[in-house]
């Protein structure tokens, strides 16, 4: 189809929004952090840079991996149309 073509930029099709919730955890403002792909197919190997990522709780590896200033989305799952 046409309108798949565009899937296959996976920046156009990973979208991430941040924001706080209100919360303080260790005297820190805590932040929801929701990514999204729009495209129709599931999309694997997502990483960014995530050199200032900060957190004081333990984050979910089968969530997030991170290894040195790279992180890897749903530890290589892949992310399904959401």
């Amino acid at each position: 189809m046409a309108g798949d073509v565009a899937c296959f930029n996976i920046k156009a099709n990973i979208i991430i929004r941040q924001s706080e919730t209100g919360n303080l955890v260790n005297d820190k403002p805590e932040w929801k952090v929701s990514i999204s792909n729009i495209c129709v197919y599931t999309q694997s190997q997502v990483k960014f840079n995530c050199n200032r990522f900060q957190t004081t709780k333990d984050v979910n590896p089968s969530i997030l991996s991170i290894s040195d200033d790279v992180c890897l989305l749903k530890n290589d799952k892949g992310i399904s149309r959401s």
